[in-house]
């Protein structure tokens, strides 16, 4: 098997567009212009600034996979394999309470 050194991972932006994909179709079109808008308005951000926002899209892009992949396990056991419908999102104060968590670990 060969490996690449050379090959980055997919941005932010591109890993939580590519993560839309599995999103019920209105919730995918909202997130992806979201997305679009966000990483257009902080292209001329501090590097400090730059860092926070990459840190929040990644924090961002992790819990779509994790939640993408919980759903996924969800309906194989039910045995739908589409992987969209209800179901989706998490409630955005525990969101904060768990990324507070973190920033605390790491401070």
């Amino acid at each position: 098997m060969k490996y690449y050194s050379n090959i980055s991972p997919p941005s932010p932006q591109t890993q939580s567009q590519r993560l839309h994909r599995f999103l019920p179709p209105p919730m995918r079109l909202l997130g992806d212009k979201y997305v679009s808008s966000e990483f257009r308005q902080h292209t001329s951000a501090s590097p400090t600034q730059a860092s926070m926002f990459l840190n929040q899209w990644t924090d961002y892009a992790d819990d779509i996979e994790n939640e993408r992949n919980r759903r996924l396990v969800e309906l194989e056991m039910e045995g739908d394999e589409k992987g969209r419908g209800k179901g989706w999102g998490r409630d955005m104060q525990v969101r904060r309470r768990e990324r507070r968590k973190r920033e605390a670990v790491h401070s």
